[in-house]
């Protein structure tokens, strides 16, 4: 079993609130002002929900970490005019 998959069953009830806390309470809009006059709209999730994001990201982050020293090699080698 992997490390999300047992975070999962360790936290189903927790998955299952969030995921309702979603449909009752939904994300909130904000406008903000961006440097050319413009608006960003950002979407903010419920606080709770936030936290299993950010433990789920902590998990893919890493079992998936990308070959950034590979890359910067590459990147070393072209030049860019």
């Amino acid at each position: 079993m992997n490390k999300l998959e047992a975070f999962y069953y360790s936290h189903k009830k927790n998955f299952e609130y969030a995921l309702w806390h979603i449909r009752t309470t939904k994300y909130q809009i904000k406008e903000i002002s961006k440097k050319n006059g413009g608006k960003r709209i950002l979407l903010i999730p419920p606080p709770f929900t936030k936290i299993i994001q950010h433990k789920l990201n902590e998990i893919l982050s890493s079992q998936y970490k990308p070959a950034l020293k590979q890359f910067m090699v590459l990147l070393k080698r072209k030049t860019v005019k």
